[in-house]
């Protein structure tokens, strides 16, 4: 059987419970922003999977944030990894929102901290009284190792944000050094943009509306030539990532003002405001650097 599609299609626990109940063996393979995540099955049950770093239960809960532009592939193949997910899918997927929600917590508390921050022991450590915490902390990073935050949450009892509270405190002592603080990629940005306005405009306009709006947007993307594919009023992909980092840039910031010029007198800038509030939700970076790397207009 060949298996294959977007996530816009079928949502990733759809997709994992499909291969469970056809008692598949092989891997899912799901590819998003230049990326490649694979979730293995053994006979209808859940085996391993890896992603960004991640492996077992940890990657599955970030590929439940994937793009809906996201394509996957089922492979199948007789030799499996050894097993690394322990939990059935219903509970799987439980505990993975609550993953997600755990880091939506931590960036919107800390917008320095994402799945991507690493931190490291500072050389020389100073001479100072260290509390309960801050030792605790110190225990669980090797030294001359940069380590993901993630890896210390797994490896911690202290609560999520007490954790980014100590290390803070330990930053700002000169005992550790926080990494790899990466700014969120910019296609993801745009397509969440892109399809927060659109949504957010649908559910609030008429039919009439809603027709001229469509209308609109297509000649846009004609006379542009912006490579957009659409599909139920919902951008599915893109060409324009594959051009220079400048020129995305450019042609990201021409769309979502074009978007935004459309939109902003029917509905005003409250309403871009409260789209703006719900794609920072949604998504695990910073939202602030490219609404000014972009100069959007709200």
């Amino acid at each position: 059987m060949n298996f294959s599609g977007r996530i816009a299609d079928f949502s990733l626990p759809d997709i994992l419970r499909i291969l469970i109940q056809s008692q598949k063996q092989g891997y899912l393979v799901v590819r998003c922003l230049d990326q490649e995540s694979r979730v293995y099955v053994n006979k209808g049950a859940l085996q391993h999977a890896e992603s960004e770093g991640l492996k077992g239960e940890q990657a599955v809960y970030n590929m439940l944030n994937f793009d809906p532009t996201a394509e996957f592939e089922f492979v199948q193949a007789t030799d499996v990894p050894t097993q690394t997910i322990h939990s059935d899918l219903d509970t799987l997927i439980q505990n993975g929102i609550s993953y997600l929600e755990t880091w939506r917590k931590i960036f919107k508390r800390y917008p320095r901290f994402t799945l991507n921050t690493q931190v490291q022991i500072a050389p020389g450590l100073p001479q100072e009284t260290l509390t309960g915490d801050e030792m605790a902390v110190l225990a669980l990073l090797p030294p001359d190792t940069q380590e993901p935050l993630h890896f210390l949450l797994e490896r911690t009892k202290m609560e999520p944000l007490q954790l980014v509270e100590t290390l803070l405190l330990l930053e700002q002592k000169h005992y550790v050094v926080v990494l790899a603080e990466k700014h969120m990629e910019l296609r993801q940005f745009f397509l969440e943009t892109a399809n927060t306005l659109l949504q957010e405009f649908d559910s609030i306009s008429g039919l009439k509306l809603k027709q001229e709006m469509a209308e609109r947007l297509e000649k846009l993307i004609q006379e542009n030539n912006w490579k957009i594919e659409m599909q139920n009023g919902r951008i599915v992909d893109d060409k324009m990532h594959s051009s220079s980092l400048q020129e995305q840039t450019e042609l990201y910031s021409s769309c979502l003002n074009h978007l935004i010029t459309m939109i902003s007198p029917i509905y005003g800038k409250t309403f871009l405001q409260q789209v703006m509030n719900k794609v920072e939700q949604r998504l695990p970076g910073s939202v602030q650097h490219w609404v000014r790397e972009l100069k959007l207009e709200l």
